[in-house]
């Protein structure tokens, strides 16, 4: 008989909603609540107080409310948030992995604005996902891990209705199944 596989435990981190940015209204100014303003080139800062939670874990996900452009054609609504993409560093030296990009503030600045924010995601090796795209990996250790991300600020389905729900994400848990 073979010997049984040593135990082994994966720690996982998921956080809820993370700006990094500013309004739109307060781009490129030194108004006080300008997070970038604040930040300046200190990219330890926003994550400063969870950053050895997240370094000493398997894997961390956040939901990255925001964009990550400098495109000027936000939609019309009252909050749009955005970040130059250098910014990306953030979450690297928070101890980020990966990012859930379905929300209501990826599309913030369009669909140019989310592809620049995929952009420096990839550039940074940081893993995303969004409601078309469950994030893939493999951890230390050999597990694989599937994470369904998933707005329902943002949907056309009836508060309530499992159903629609559940057709709309069964192709993304078979495609976490089958990798």
């Amino acid at each position: 008989e073979e010997p049984l596989p040593e135990e082994r435990r994966w720690t996982l981190s998921f956080a809820g909603d993370c700006t990094i940015g500013t309004l739109h209204e307060w781009r490129g100014g030194g108004h006080n609540g300008n997070m970038l303003y604040r930040i300046g080139e200190n990219y330890d800062l926003p994550f400063s107080q969870v950053k050895a939670y997240f370094a000493s874990d398997d894997f961390t996900l956040v939901n990255f409310e925001g964009t990550l452009t400098e495109a000027g054609n936000p939609v019309g609504k009252d909050y749009r948030f955005s970040a130059p993409q250098r910014y990306a560093k953030v979450l690297v030296e928070g101890g980020v992995d990966a990012v859930s990009l379905a929300n209501n503030h990826s599309v913030d600045y369009r669909e140019a604005g989310k592809a620049d924010t995929v952009e420096a995601l990839q550039a940074h090796e940081i893993l995303y996902g969004d409601v078309t795209a469950p994030i893939m990996t493999e951890l230390s250790g050999g597990l694989r891990l599937g994470v369904i991300t998933y707005n329902t600020v943002e949907t056309q389905h009836a508060v309530g209705d499992l159903q629609a729900y559940r057709a709309e994400l069964e192709p993304l848990y078979s495609a976490c199944a089958e990798a």
